[in-house]
């Protein structure tokens, strides 16, 4: 989380978050509310301290550092999708019940990005799981990925943008490869892009 209070408008950036990957069905409970702790409680319970500041100000920006796995859901990622995609309607609330108030609230998505992120994701796959072989496989795929991916400064430069807006958008998807995936993902029937994605991570 990072907040300025020195500019003409207050913008305060959440961009702290965890990865736990594990099959949707086996992935122990402990895990999954660990993953909702930091990245969507936390949101909350900074919100909670800071928003009542921005409204004495006369309003302010909330940027949220979500992802596009939470408009596209991965396998053996449900559960961190889960978090982003209660983030995406959380920041909509937001917007419309702070609009009074002046305050604003916008999503960054990012794909593929090249940070520390990968190497601090967690397995949560339970001993003699079924999904185990699988979960891994993909995974593994995911990792090379996101090791091969955009810098994260990319994603720094898009909050930037959010935040030179008057009216910034509800949210901004970074880099034109990962914007064109889910123009698809809204315009193919989901059995296609379901089978697409099956397909990427065997």
């Amino acid at each position: 989380m990072a907040m300025s209070m020195e500019c003409a408008t207050a913008i305060l950036l959440h961009c702290a978050g965890m990865g736990i990957a594990g099959a949707a069905e086996d992935t122990p409970e402990e895990a999954v509310r660990a993953q909702f702790e930091v990245n969507y409680f936390g949101v909350l319970r900074v919100n909670r301290v800071f928003l009542p500041m921005l409204r004495e100000k006369g309003g302010g920006l909330v940027l949220l550092m979500s992802s596009v796995a939470g408009r596209l859901p991965l396998p053996y990622q449900s559960h961190y999708s889960a978090t982003k995609y209660a983030l995406d309607t959380y920041a909509e609330s937001l917007r419309m019940e702070g609009a009074q108030f002046g305050l604003r609230a916008a999503l960054i998505e990012p794909g593929d990005t090249k940070t520390g992120f990968t190497g601090a994701r967690r397995m949560a796959m339970p001993e003699g799981s079924p999904y185990a072989k699988s979960c891994e496989s993909a995974v593994a795929r995911m990792a090379k990925d996101e090791q091969n991916g955009a810098p994260p400064e990319r994603a720094a430069r898009a909050a930037l943008k959010l935040a030179q807006k008057k009216n910034p958008p509800v949210r901004v998807t970074v880099g034109a490869a990962y914007q064109l995936v889910l123009f698809l993902r809204r315009v193919l029937p989901a059995r296609a892009c379901e089978f697409v994605l099956q397909r990427m991570y065997r």
